[in-house]
C-alpha cells in the first residue's frame, strides 16, 4: 500500500530515490538487486537499475509528451499502478539473459519472457490483485515490440499490434516512451524518431474501434462446419480471420469463409 502511495505521488521520483538510498527497495523487492551493477548495450547510459528507476519517472514525460502530441491518455490511479509496476518489473530478466557476444556487444535475448516470470513471482507474493497483475504481465511481455520495430514498418503490421494488445496499448506507448527516455547511450538517438513515431501512429490506430475491437466475421460454428472439432484449432482459424479482418485483407463473411477454406481447407476425417 506504501509503494502504491509513493507511485502514485506528483514527486515519485523521490520517493524512489529515497527507498532505494536507504535500502528499503531492495528489501521490499530483492529482485533488483541483480541489477545494480548490471551494464548495458551501447542504447543506454545507466546501469539496468538506474535506468528502471529512471523509467518510472518518465512515465510523467510520456505521458505530457502523447498530450502535446494531441493524444490525451487519462490515467486512472490502477491503470498508474499498472504502468508505474510494469516499469519497475520490465528489466528484471537482463540478469538472467546477459550475453556478450564475440564483438564485444552485450545482448539481452528474450529477456521480456524472463521478466514476466520474476514479475509474477513478486506480484503473486505481494498479493497483486489478479486484474492488475495480468495487466503489468501483459505490458511487460510486449514491452520490446515497438522499439524493436523499423523505420520501414507499415501500417498493416502496426494495426496487428494493437489488437494483440488490445486495451492496454495506450499503456504500451508509454511504458516505450518512457523506456525510451531513459535510454540516452550513444546509440539511442537514431532510433527516437522512429519509436515516437510509430507510437503516434499506433495511439491513432487505437483510436478506431474496429481495430481493437473488431465486430467478428465468423464463428466458431462456422469453422466446425469446415469440418472441424472444438479445440486449439478452432481458436487459431478465428484468430487468422481477426488478423486479416483488422489490417483490411478481408472485409465480409463470404471472404472470411473463403479464406478459410483456402488457407486451411475441408477438414477431412
Amino acid at each position: 500500500m506504501e509503494m502504491d502511495h509513493i507511485l502514485l505521488a506528483p514527486h515519485r521520483d523521490q520517493g524512489l530515490r529515497t527507498l532505494y538510498e536507504s535500502g528499503l527497495l531492495i528489501v521490499l523487492f530483492p529482485e533488483l538487486r541483480g541489477l545494480e551493477t548490471l551494464g548495458q548495450a551501447e542504447v543506454h547510459h545507466l546501469n539496468t537499475l538506474s535506468h528502471t528507476l529512471l523509467t518510472v519517472e518518465k512515465i510523467s514525460w510520456a505521458t505530457g509528451w502523447c498530450s502535446s502530441n494531441h493524444h490525451e491518455i487519462p490515467l486512472t490511479p490502477e491503470r498508474t499502478l499498472s504502468v508505474s509496476y510494469a516499469a519497475l518489473f520490465h528489466d528484471l530478466g537482463k540478469q538472467e539473459t546477459h550475453h556478450v557476444d564475440e564483438k564485444g556487444k552485450v545482448h539481452f535475448y528474450h529477456h521480456e519472457s524472463f521478466s514476466c516470470r520474476a514479475a509474477e513471482r513478486i506480484m503473486d507474493r505481494l498479493r497483486f490483485s489478479r486484474a492488475m497483475r495480468d495487466q503489468v504481465l501483459r505490458l511487460i511481455q510486449y514491452h520490446m515490440r515497438i522499439p524493436n520495430l523499423s523505420r520501414e514498418t507499415k501500417d498493416p503490421a502496426l494495426k496487428r499490434l494493437v489488437n494483440q494488445v488490445g486495451d492496454e496499448t495506450p499503456l504500451l506507448v508509454l511504458l516505450n516512451l518512457a523506456d525510451k527516455e531513459a535510454s540516452r547511450g550513444i546509440l539511442s538517438v537514431p532510433r527516437d524518431d522512429v519509436v515516437e513515431g510509430h507510437c503516434l501512429r499506433i495511439l491513432e490506430f487505437y483510436g478506431e474501434k474496429d481495430i481493437v475491437h473488431p465486430p467478428p466475421l465468423v464463428t466458431g460454428s462456422d469453422v466446425m462446419s469446415l469440418g472441424y472439432g472444438p479445440g486449439p484449432k478452432v481458436g487459431q482459424m478465428l484468430r487468422f480471420i481477426q488478423e486479416k479482418q483488422v489490417t483490411g485483407e478481408v472485409k465480409t463473411r463470404e471472404d472470411a469463409l473463403r479464406l478459410l477454406k483456402e488457407e486451411f481447407g475441408q477438414f477431412d476425417s
